[in-house]
């Protein structure tokens, strides 16, 4: 009975210590694409406000870099066609963006558009 209650004790600081230590490295946020601010270039800052349709809410601002990935209804596309394609059809009220960047670094993993 005693070893019971130790082994119980034991597991359950151990849960709290792996509870404690669990933080969000990357973050991906679905957003409207009219509430994106493309830049012209790939090595630009890309800003964009975390909402679905008009919102208050601040804009955040990233990073774009070379382990920035494109995707364009799901296919992976350079970022001059990424561009192109996103300025002329951005507007479109049944699109919608994920952006993932990195938390801390603020540099931008991948940034998805579909429509």
């Amino acid at each position: 009975m005693r070893i019971s209650k130790t082994l119980i004790l034991m597991s359950l600081v151990l849960c709290q210590i792996a509870v404690a230590q669990i933080e969000t490295i990357v973050r991906a946020v679905e957003t409207a694409p009219v509430n994106i601010r493309l830049p012209s270039s790939d090595g630009g800052t890309l800003v964009f406000k975390p909402c679905a349709y008009a919102c208050d809410a601040d804009y955040i601002r990233i990073t774009l870099s070379a382990i920035t990935s494109y995707k364009l209804n799901g296919k992976r596309v350079r970022f001059d066609e990424f561009r192109q394609s996103f300025m002329l059809r951005h507007k479109n009220d049944e699109s919608y963006a994920l952006v993932t960047y990195d938390v801390e670094s603020k540099y931008a993993t991948a940034i998805e558009f579909s429509e």
